[in-house]
């Protein structure tokens, strides 16, 4: 602060020190025994300031960033009247690369895109060289992974959700239980994280289907509904419920975010349900 303001540094511990009063009587504490219980200080080099950061990603960071997936995800359908693929395949059928990778030209990332070989797999000697290029947007909370480039924004798979395993290609037309009803992508846990460009995602047990979601100290997780909003939902609702929720046609509609489940009526609604509604 001296150096600041002009004047000459002055050593922490030869500082005058407020005084506090403890039973009455005004003391005057001594810094010196706090600054040693401390340890030295710890001075940033100056080229540890210019190195990109790859620290965890906020909760707030984490909502947008999931929401411009989504945009790209509806940017997309737009241009090819389809959502992206589950992965990329070759014409046997074998995935070669994620979707991930297919939705780079909208966001803002057309360069890196034009520098795959969309006809070899992820991990070829070409593609594999683009790994370490992973968009911020594909960061997660994990700043060790972030380093491995791998990402936890995964896909949920299974027969009748929005990126089935075999890669077929669904529309916003065949998504029948409603896009604000069904979710698309989660940040999905550690565990399950993959290599950003990797056609690898979460398969999905819909007798569990909390597995991959849960993690340490939280009971909530994130995911993007196919209307691109981003929602908390509890890893507590029923099983039946929560997987309901994955299904693009199942015919169950349930409202989810981070308290239990309310189903939809099919009727019209009661003064109870209108009343439970605004809450």
């Amino acid at each position: 602060m001296a150096q600041i303001l002009g004047g000459p540094t002055v050593p922490l511990d030869i500082l005058l020190t407020s005084q506090r009063e403890v039973g009455g009587l005004w003391l005057r504490l001594p810094k010196k025994p706090l600054l040693d219980a401390l340890g030295p200080e710890v001075v940033q080099k100056p080229e540890d300031k210019q190195a990109p950061s790859r620290g965890a990603k906020s909760l707030g960071v984490a909502v947008n960033d999931l929401k411009q997936i989504g945009l790209a995800v509806h940017n997309y359908h737009d241009s090819n009247g389809q959502l992206p693929p589950r992965a990329v395949v070759d014409n046997k059928g074998k995935p070669l690369l994620s979707w991930r990778v297919a939705i780079l030209p909208y966001i803002e990332q057309q360069p890196l895109f034009n520098q795959f070989k969309l006809d070899e797999p992820w991990d070829s000697e070409h593609n594999k060289k683009l790994i370490a290029k992973m968009p911020p947007l594909y960061r997660g909370p994990n700043a060790k992974l972030n380093g491995e480039f791998k990402t936890v924004y995964l896909a949920p798979s299974a027969d009748d959700t929005v990126f089935p395993p075999d890669a077929a290609r669904i529309n916003f037309a065949g998504i029948t239980d409603g896009l604000s009803n069904t979710i698309m992508v989660v940040e999905a846990n550690d565990d399950k994280a993959a290599v950003w460009t990797k056609p690898d995602d979460l398969p999905l047990d819909m007798k569990a289907p909390v597995v991959g979601l849960v993690r340490p100290g939280q009971d909530v997780f994130l995911a993007l509904f196919g209307d691109g909003s981003v929602r908390r939902v509890s890893t507590k609702h029923e099983p039946a419920d929560l997987a309901a929720a994955f299904t693009r046609a199942g015919g169950e509609v349930v409202q989810l975010d981070d308290r239990p489940a309310r189903k939809v009526s099919a009727g019209p609604k009661t003064g109870f349900e209108i009343t439970n509604d605004m809450k």
